[in-house]
């Protein structure tokens, strides 16, 4: 039974100085990673990675590995931004429950004593910040813009009369700002 090793594992031949060189020159950094630098690191001529970096296939080898790191990376940072999504969106609805509440309370407190006086900007603030983030955390738009198209007409057709009829038109729709 042959057993498959990923490229960036150990070969079954490398010896132990030649993994022992490449694993340096694997863990530095993507965007420090030089085979000067590994042969600083490791203490090494830098000839001696040079010739394992085209024996071994060092290049095929770290490009494998950066791919599994980047996957790991991107998982991480998905469970991540899903747990806040999660958080969020429960703190959006607690809001809303607290506005709930203190929107009831005001009512409650506004038929006992009519002439008290509180803010209910806070409240209607609380409730509306609280139902935008479960939005926003579900997917929706935190906003809805509406967009008003009319009918595609290739205005270059159009002669100089046609368009001065057109912009006619339009002053009497009460579309006067648009040119």
């Amino acid at each position: 039974m042959k057993i498959e090793r990923k490229p960036y594992e150990r070969k079954r031949n490398e010896t132990d100085r030649e993994w022992r060189l490449f694993v340096i020159y694997r863990d530095l950094d993507d965007f420090d990673r030089t085979l000067e630098k590994a042969a600083e690191y490791a203490g090494a001529a830098f000839e001696e990675l040079e010739l394992l970096y085209k024996k071994r296939g060092w290049r095929k080898r770290i490009d494998s590995w950066t791919v599994v790191q980047d996957r790991a990376r991107r998982r991480a940072t998905l469970k991540q931004i899903e747990a806040a999504r999660e958080r969020q969106i429960l703190l959006g609805v607690n809001l809303q429950k607290v506005g709930g509440a203190a929107l009831q309370k005001l009512a409650d407190m506004l038929r006992q004593e009519p002439d008290a006086t509180i803010s209910t900007a806070n409240v209607i603030k609380l409730i509306r910040e609280g139902a935008a983030l479960e939005r926003v955390n579900l997917g929706e738009p935190e906003t809805i813009i509406e967009e008003r198209k009319g009918p595609d007409v290739d205005l270059s057709k159009l002669s100089l009369k046609q368009l001065r009829e057109l912009r006619e038109i339009k002053k009497g729709l009460g579309d006067e700002d648009e040119d």
